[in-house]
């Protein structure tokens, strides 16, 4: 991804991280977790979250997984992700767009909540 448009798109997400705050936890989330739990997530799952936000999502799977890495293309969203649970010990937060992501880790269950219909 070119970097202009790389930080476009992160521009867009940090003014959007208000709006998720305030909406925060709603059915859909709930509705995620069920279906994570029924395909596995437990106390022992390594989760990769895409497009974590400000943190909605994860503030459920950090409550149910054991380790949790949560990357958003939104510097502004992922520092109040970090505000919001940063004193969780089983989650780290990675500002990405995932075009330079490479990781060694295995996880048992990817999410990507709000990131398929953005992708070209």
């Amino acid at each position: 991804m070119q970097q202009e448009n790389r930080k476009q798109i992160a521009d867009f997400y940090d003014q959007y991280s208000d709006q998720q705050k305030k909406i925060w936890v709603n059915i859909r989330h709930r509705s995620i977790m069920q279906r994570l739990q029924k395909n596995g997530l437990n106390s022992t799952s390594n989760v990769l979250e895409i497009g974590c936000g400000v943190g909605t999502l994860t503030s459920l799977l950090v409550k149910k997984a054991g380790k949790v890495l949560a990357i958003d293309i939104s510097p502004t969203s992922i520092e109040l992700a970090k505000k919001n649970l940063g004193n969780r010990s089983n989650i780290q937060f990675l500002v990405s767009d995932m075009s330079d992501f490479s990781s060694n880790e295995k996880f048992d269950l990817i999410v990507l909540p709000d990131v398929l219909e953005h992708i070209p």
